[in-house]
């Protein structure tokens, strides 16, 4: 069973820096996006999935492959990104905007198993 308080950390730091690093490499459109509404989604909204709602949805993987680290969580994250592209339902698909998400959500994935910690 993973550990609230490590829960919480590992979804502020990866949503943190998840943020902060797209925003200073893509910061036209939005990449900070860690949900397909996002773009509709107020940021509080967006923030609080990161922080609160995807740890739990990878730390179940991670606590299942007794495995967390920066490859398990980017393998992770490019199976998030697939299934948020194939949920989502854009009006008008924009291939960029997509692949950025999807790098939002890969470098997410990744920067929670690397802050995350298995037993």
């Amino acid at each position: 069973m993973p550990s609230w308080p490590l829960l919480l950390w590992s979804g502020l730091a990866a949503t943190v820096i998840t943020v902060w690093i797209l925003g200073v490499l893509m910061p036209a459109a939005g990449a900070h996006a860690l949900a397909p509404q996002a773009r509709r989604m107020p940021g509080l909204q967006a923030f609080a999935l990161g922080v609160f709602v995807y740890p739990l949805a990878y730390a179940i993987p991670f606590q299942l492959l007794h495995n967390a680290n920066l490859v398990t969580g980017a393998v992770l994250g490019i199976a998030h990104a697939l299934l948020l592209a194939l949920t989502g339902t854009p009006e008008r698909p924009d291939l960029h905007a997509a692949g950025q998400r999807a790098a939002s959500v890969i470098l997410y994935g990744a920067l929670l198993g690397f802050t995350y910690v298995t037993p």
